[in-house]
C-alpha cells in the first residue's frame, strides 16, 4: 500500500496511522463557527466525561490544549477557503479536545493511545454531525 498523503492541519504521524483518513480529512476541511465549535466541546466533554476549562480563540493560532488549566485554544477564525492552518474548522476542535481525553487515559503525545482516542472521536463526530443534519 502506498503512503497516504498527508492531511491539511494534521500531523503527518496521525495522516498514516489513522483508522478514519477520509473522515479526519473531512473534519480538516469542515469550517466550524466560535459558538458551534464551544457547543461542540461541551458536548464531547459531557460524552466523554473530560473536565474542560475554557475555550479561547486567538487569531492565527494553530491550535493548542493545556493540559494543566484544561483550556482548549483554538484558531478565531473560521475556514472560508483552501487554507486550513490557522483557521478554525472541526478537525482542529477534535484533535485538540484529543489531548484532554487522551490525557485522561495516559498519554500526553501524538502516539498510538492519542491515534486509537483521535479515530474514536473522529467516528464519533461524523455520526454526531450526520444525526444533527438529518434532523
Amino acid at each position: 500500500m502506498a503512503p497516504r498523503t498527508k492531511i491539511s492541519g494534521e500531523y503527518t504521524r496521525i495522516s498514516q496511522k489513522t483508522a478514519y483518513y477520509d473522515l479526519l480529512d473531512k473534519l480538516h476541511d469542515t469550517p466550524i463557527s466560535q459558538g458551534t465549535a464551544i457547543e461542540l466541546v461541551q458536548h464531547l466533554a459531557q460524552t466523554f466525561q473530560v473536565n474542560v476549562g475554557k475555550v479561547i480563540f486567538k487569531q492565527w493560532h494553530k491550535g493548542r490544549a493545556m493540559y494543566r488549566t484544561k483550556n482548549i485554544i483554538l484558531p478565531a477564525t473560521p475556514k472560508q477557503d483552501t487554507r486550513r492552518v490557522g483557521f478554525l474548522r472541526t478537525g482542529i476542535v477534535v484533535h485538540e479536545f484529543c489531548h484532554l481525553l487522551a490525557l485522561q487515559r495516559g498519554c500526553r503525545n501524538h502516539g498510538e493511545v492519542f491515534i486509537k482516542t483521535l479515530d474514536e472521536l473522529v467516528l464519533y463526530v461524523s455520526q454526531y454531525q450526520a444525526q444533527q443534519q438529518a434532523a
